[in-house]
This record gives structure tokens, sequence and C-alpha cells, in this order.
């Protein structure tokens, strides 16, 4: 059993805007963002994943920052968001 799901980090003009099932989180830190998606998807994989029938879950993080380069005078790069991907794989339950 394999279940994936993304959530998503945009900027915003003060913040940054986390996307996850259950809505849009704010933070004002990139770090705190991806904290929070960590803990909150690793713990709604693995509910699904046993709801689906799977004994034994392990969730599989993969981060994917977006960066643009700007112009001189603005900083050598412009944060455009950050793409993690969540993959749950489970062995069925024996007694499934």
């Amino acid at each position: 059993m394999v279940q994936r799901q993304q959530a998503l980090v945009s900027p915003l003009d003060d913040r940054l805007r986390l996307h996850l099932p259950d809505g849009v989180h704010d933070f004002a830190l990139l770090e705190e963002a991806v904290a929070f998606a960590q803990e909150w998807m690793r713990a709604w994989l693995e509910t699904q994943a046993r709801q689906a029938g799977a004994a034994q879950v392990e969730v599989q993080i993969d981060r994917h920052d977006t960066y643009a380069p700007v112009g001189p005078g603005w900083g050598e790069q412009v944060y455009l968001g950050t793409e993690l991907t969540f993959t749950a794989v489970g062995r069925p339950s024996p007694a499934a």
C-alpha cells in the first residue's frame, strides 16, 4: 500500500502560507511551516494508511525549495515556494 500527498508553502507579503488537506496555515518562518507540515502530514498519512488496512507504515518526505535569481541590488535570489511530497508505505495487516 502506497499513499502520496503534497503540501505547498507559498510566500505572501509578510508571511508564508502552508496548504494542507485540512486548510491553510500561516507562519512567519519557512522552517516553522515545514516542521508543522511534517508533523501534521505524518500523523494524517499514518491514520489514512491504517484505515486502508496497513499494519506497519513508514512516511518518507521529499522537499523541493524554489528560488529565482533577481537583478543587482535586490539580493541574489527570491523565494518562490516549497513543495513537500509525503509518501506513506505500509504492509497490509495479516488480519485484513
